[in-house]
């Protein structure tokens, strides 16, 4: 090589230091905080395992944490209203984007990382600007006793499977004052990314037992003397007619199928409820009044209607 072209090459190599100690050029870690991290890569270890919670039930399971998506869930579950009665849950992962990073310093989440729109997008699973700024790994609550506190409003589900119902039916629940829901066997997972969504926030917040059976569900309704309403389109009474009124266990079905049970089958609601052990209560059903244009609600809907009146009849 020419002792010119040494020459140049050693002044570029100066320049691009002295730029870097400058500022004016650095790699991508160099960019971010001290105590971030900055991912560009879409099969970084991370991203994986964050997909993998997006979409694998048994693995939110496993590691008892749950993926959010979005700044508007993200902000919603981790600043409760009153977070001294529902203080959020633990933030593990916040990742951010470059341009958000700045309105997330009041978080402190044991990991926090920098990533474009491209990783972020991978994380989401969708590409939409709500989704593609702030994405959170956090941990689920644990199952509460349901039998040691006081219940007096008791959501039961019972294979209600869209996760977009299902977030609504446990937002309400919560907005109106009820006091748990009960997961059937056969119901939709509550930290479904859709059910989340739908819930703002609420499946924090309420207490919420997944996965129950019916003889645990007869046990909660003798020590809480509950009276069991079940959700029926083709009952004979009317909820405005019913005479209801004190602690009460609201049982709702799928649209599809109704009241299964679970593990129970075709069983027959009265017999899902009171079984063969005399733990049962009496089972009422009802219906809401409708034009004869319109045979039922959707299951939301209708919870909400009923939630909201039983909620007033216990007052």
């Amino acid at each position: 090589r020419s002792p010119s072209f040494v020459g140049i090459m050693g002044s570029l190599r100066g320049g691009v230091v002295g730029l870097r100690r400058m500022g004016g050029i650095s790699d991508c870690r160099a960019k971010a905080a001290a105590g971030e991290e900055v991912i560009t890569s879409t099969s970084n270890s991370l991203v994986k395992h964050l997909v993998k919670l997006r979409d694998n039930r048994s693995y939110r399971e496993q590691t008892k944490r749950v993926l959010l998506v979005g700044r508007i869930p993200i902000l919603e579950t981790l600043n409760p209203p009153n977070p001294s009665k529902s203080p959020p849950p633990p933030l593990h992962t916040l990742v951010v984007s470059k341009g958000y990073v700045d309105q997330v310093r009041e978080f402190n989440p044991q990991r926090r990382v920098v990533a474009d729109a491209r990783v972020l997008e991978k994380i989401a699973g969708v590409n939409s600007g709500d989704s593609l700024m702030l994405a959170a790994e956090v941990g689920i609550p644990p199952m509460p006793d349901l039998k040691s506190r006081k219940v007096q409003r008791l959501l039961v589900l019972d294979g209600v499977q869209d996760p977009g119902n299902l977030g609504t039916l446990i937002r309400t629940a919560l907005g109106l004052g009820w006091d748990a829901a009960y997961l059937l066997r056969g119901t939709c997972d509550p930290w479904n990314s859709k059910a989340i969504r739908a819930a703002r926030g609420g499946c924090f917040r309420l207490p919420i037992v997944m996965g129950g059976s019916i003889d645990d569900l007869r046990e909660l309704i003798d020590i809480h003397k509950l009276t069991v309403v079940a959700a029926d389109p083709h009952a004979a009474e009317t909820v405005d007619s019913a005479q209801i009124s004190g602690p009460v266990a609201l049982w709702l079905g799928s649209e599809g199928k109704g009241l299964t049970g679970g593990e129970y089958g075709d069983a027959g609601a009265e017999t899902i409820v009171q079984g063969t052990n005399e733990v049962g209560r009496a089972l009422e059903t009802v219906k809401i009044d409708m034009e004869s244009e319109m045979e039922s609600l959707n299951v939301a809907v209708a919870g909400a209607i009923l939630m909201h009146i039983f909620r007033r009849r216990l007052e």
